[in-house]
């Protein structure tokens, strides 16, 4: 089911303009699902626009690892903070909800890809991660590497 935006005046259509606040965010907050119960989660990731992916990483257990797996479908957002309107009660904002299937990558060479994949989108300075982590497979096997396959972009802004 898709839902049409309530405050088209806020929608943004722009592939260019989604793509770029997905480019510059460092954190997504993602909300999962299991047996009902909800679970929101931030996460930092790399954005990969050819792939039409995200990638994060986490650890091998825990809730966040219960809930992808026994639901993988999730829906994120990356919010571009402008700040609060003093005296309106409102707030500067542009954001992207996302929505897809998270799957385990589990690959070594995939898993280095996409760890190389975030260093370049989180990093000012990616070089020492990325060597770090180059061919080094007991480093990688032991970290779990989450991929968003992204189905559905939504851009939405404040009225400024």
């Amino acid at each position: 089911m898709r839902y049409h935006m309530q405050r088209k005046e806020r929608e943004i259509t722009s592939m260019e303009s989604i793509h770029s606040i997905l480019r510059d965010g460092k954190f997504m907050v993602l909300a999962l699902s299991y047996q009902g119960a909800p679970y929101t989660v931030a996460m930092s990731y790399g954005y990969d626009e050819d792939e039409n992916a995200c990638y994060f990483h986490g650890a091998k257990k825990g809730r966040k690892m219960d809930y992808i797996r026994a639901n993988p479908k999730v829906c994120g957002i990356v919010i571009q903070d402008r700040g609060y309107i003093d005296g309106a009660c409102s707030h500067a904002y542009r954001s992207v909800v996302v929505e897809g299937t998270m799957e385990l990558v589990r690959n070594v060479n995939e898993k280095s890809q996409a760890l190389t994949k975030m260093f370049l989108h989180l990093e000012e300075h990616p070089e020492n991660l990325i060597k770090r982590f180059e061919g080094n497979t007991d480093a990688i096997s032991g970290l779990t590497v989450f991929k968003l396959k992204i189905e559905s972009l939504t851009g939405k802004q404040s009225k400024e």
